[in-house]
C-alpha cells in the first residue's frame, strides 16, 4: 500500500488526542460559526515562517476576491480586544488590497503550541514558501516539538533525506540567503555553494550561477578538488558518523581525524540553536 501523503497519523503524538491539530482546523462544529471580523482589528501573527508574499499573487488573489468573496474563512484566535492571524494570512492581505472592511473567520481557543503548529503545517503545505522559509519553518518545528527529521517526516509526509536537505540551507551565508529567496538560485544551487567553505570563493560561484556561467555539478567538483583527499572506506565512515551526530544534535556537524586524534567541530548559525543545545543535553545545569 502507498504510503498516505499530508499530516498522517503521527501528528497525534504531538498534540494529545482529545486536542489534535485534525480537529483544531477540520471543518467548524456545530459550537463554531463563520464571523465577519473588522479587518482593521486583526494583526499578523510574527510566529508565521512565511515572510515574504509575492506582490503579484496577491493582486491577483485580491480580484478574485472582489469577484467571489473570501471563500474559506480565515483561522484567528482572540487576544483582549484585537485578533490574531493562525491561519489564512495570504487571504487577509489580499482582502486589504480588495478594500475589505470586514472578513469572514473562525476564532479559536489555542495554546501557543497549537498555533504555531497549525500556521506552520498549512504554509508548509503550500507551495509558494520559499525554500529558506520552508528549511525555517522545518527548523522551528524540531526545536518546538522537539521532533528529530525522522519524526518530522512522518508528521508532513516528506522524506527525512528531503527535511535534512531543507535544513542545511540555513548554514548558508547572508548573500546566498537573499539570492535564494529572492529566486535568483535554486535550492539545489544553493546546496551545491554550501561545499564550498571559503566564502570569497562562494559568493564567486553564487554569481556565476546567477549568470549561467556554471552549473551545479561544476561547482562541486570544483570545491571538491580543494577538500582534503581521505581514504574512501575512511570518508563514508567519516559521513555516516556526521549524519547521525548531525541528525541527533540538530546542528551541522564536522569530524576530522587526524593520525589518532579524533576532532569534532559543532556549527550553530544563531545563539539560540546554541540554547536549544544546551537544554536539549541539560549541559546548563
Amino acid at each position: 500500500m502507498a504510503r498516505k501523503k499530508g499530516l498522517g497519523k503521527g501528528l497525534g503524538a504531538l498534540i494529545p488526542e482529545d486536542d489534535t491539530l485534525t480537529n483544531l482546523i477540520e471543518e467548524k462544529k456545530d459550537s463554531e460559526r463563520v464571523l465577519n471580523v473588522d479587518i482593521e482589528d486583526i494583526d499578523a501573527s510574527e510566529g508565521n515562517p512565511r515572510k515574504t508574499f509575492d506582490e503579484e499573487a496577491l493582486k491577483d488573489l485580491a480580484e478574485s476576491i472582489k469577484l467571489y468573496g473570501i471563500i474559506q474563512p480565515i483561522v484567528l484566535t482572540k487576544n483582549d480586544k484585537r485578533y490574531e492571524i493562525v491561519a489564512g494570512e495570504r487571504r487577509y492581505r489580499a482582502a486589504k488590497i480588495a478594500g475589505l472592511t470586514t472578513v469572514p473567520a473562525i476564532i479559536k481557543e489555542l495554546d501557543e503550541k497549537s498555533k504555531d503548529m497549525i500556521s506552520m503545517v498549512e504554509n508548509i503545505q503550500r507551495t509558494d514558501l520559499n525554500p529558506y522559509e520552508e528549511a525555517l519553518a522545518y527548523d522551528s518545528i524540531m526545536k518546538d516539538y522537539k521532533l528529530t527529521q525522522a519524526g518530522l517526516s512522518e508528521v508532513i509526509g516528506k522524506s527525512r533525506t528531503y527535511i535534512a536537505n531543507m535544513v542545511r540551507l540555513l548554514s548558508l551565508d547572508e548573500m546566498t540567503i537573499n539570492e535564494l529567496e529572492k529566486g535568483n538560485i535554486t535550492s539545489t544551487q544553493a546546496r551545491a555553494l554550501l561545499t564550498v567553505e571559503d566564502i570569497t570563493q562562494r559568493n564567486k560561484y553564487l554569481n556565476m550561477l546567477i549568470n549561467k556561467e556554471i552549473t551545479v555539478n561544476e561547482v562541486e567538483r570544483r570545491a571538491s578538488r580543494k577538500r582534503r583527499v581521505i581514504n574512501s572506506e575512511q570518508d563514508v565512515f567519516i559521513r555516516d558518523i556526521q549524519d547521525r551526530l548531525s541528525e541527533s544534535i540538530g546542528a551541522k556537524v564536522r569530524l576530522n581525524k587526524n593520525n589518532n586524534t579524533w576532532k569534532l567541530n559543532i556549527e550553530f548559525f544563531d545563539e539560540q540553536q546554541i540554547e536549544d543545545f544546551l537544554d536539549r543535553y541539560e549541559l546548563d545545569k
